[in-house]
C-alpha cells in the first residue's frame, strides 16, 4: 500500500500529550481529502501539542517546513511530508526531516514505514539549521534508479549507529 497521508510523525523521546511517546507514531491528513500540509497540522494541535504556544497559534501561512524543522530538530521526532501532487505526470514523492539522533524504537518503525514508499521520489533534509528565518540542510535525494527502501535504510544506517549519529 502506497502512503496516502499527508504527513507522518515518528516520535523520539521529546514529550508529546504530556508524555513519551518514543516507539510510536501519528498520521495526520489525506493527499486526497484533506487541505494545506499546515491545516492538517493545525487541526492535529488542537489536541496534541497543547503546552507547545507556537503550534496553538499557527496559521495557513505557517511554513510546513519551518514546523517540520522544529519537529525534527529541536524536538527529535522524524517528519515524513507527503509532496505528491499530481501521479499521474509525476509520481510519488516525499520529504523526511531527520533528527539529529535516532531511537532504536524510530529507527525500527521508519525502516517498517518505507514499505509504504515503493517507487517514491524522496528527499531526506539532515543535519538541518535555522538562520535567518530560512532552513539549511544537508539532503540527500533518490532517483528513478534507486530503490526507496534501500535508500532509506543505506542513509539510517550511514548516518546513525545504535541510536545515535556517526
Amino acid at each position: 500500500m502506497k502512503n496516502q497521508n499527508k504527513m507522518v510523525l515518528f516520535y523520539g523521546m521529546d514529550p508529546v500529550d504530556g508524555q513519551v511517546k518514543n516507539g510510536s507514531y501519528d498520521r495526520i491528513g489525506n493527499i486526497y481529502e484533506d487541505d494545506f500540509h499546515i491545516s492538517c497540522f493545525q487541526e492535529f494541535c488542537k489536541s496534541h501539542f497543547l503546552d507547545i504556544k507556537a503550534f496553538q497559534n499557527l496559521s495557513y501561512r505557517s511554513s510546513i517546513d519551518i514546523v517540520s524543522y522544529f519537529l525534527s530538530k529541536v524536538m527529535g521526532h522524524v517528519v515524513f511530508v507527503n509532496t505528491t501532487k499530481d501521479i499521474e505526470n509525476y509520481g510519488y514523492s516525499g520529504m523526511v526531516f531527520m533528527p539529529s539522533q535516532l531511537t532504536e524504537e524510530q529507527t525500527t518503525l521508519l525502516k517498517s514505514f518505507v514499505e509504504e514508499l515503493t517507487s517514491f521520489q524522496i528527499l531526506i533534509n539532515y543535519d538541518m539549521e535555522l538562520n535567518d528565518g530560512i532552513i539549511e540542510t544537508k539532503s540527500k535525494q533518490t532517483t528513478s534508479t534507486i530503490d526507496t527502501k534501500q535508500f532509506v535504510n543505506d542513509f539510517i544506517d550511514t548516518h546513525y549507529k545504535e541510536g545515535k549519529k556517526k
